[in-house]
């Protein structure tokens, strides 16, 4: 009989996946609200203006690392180019 998820260690590995995997971590709206300081409306506004890219999974946005740093990099005028 399989195990109930909830009785599943964390520890276990996962199929198929190794420390070498390239695959970006994918942050839930909550993640980046707390990292950046700003309320989960807050992020949700940024997704909807275009302001942060976010992967759409269903009812569900996930946001990666890189993505947050592109914004943050636009806002702070660094990610200008030419002079």
């Amino acid at each position: 009989m399989p195990k109930d998820i909830r009785e599943m260690k964390r520890e276990e590995p996962v199929p198929n996946q190794t420390n070498d995997m390239k695959s970006p971590r994918l942050l839930s709206v909550g993640e980046v609200a707390e990292s950046l300081g700003v309320s989960t409306a807050k992020v949700y506004q940024l997704i909807r203006k275009g302001e942060l890219e976010a992967v759409n999974l269903g009812r569900l946005y996930r946001v990666t690392p890189s993505a947050i740093e592109r914004m943050l990099d636009r806002l702070s005028g660094s990610g200008q180019q030419g002079s």
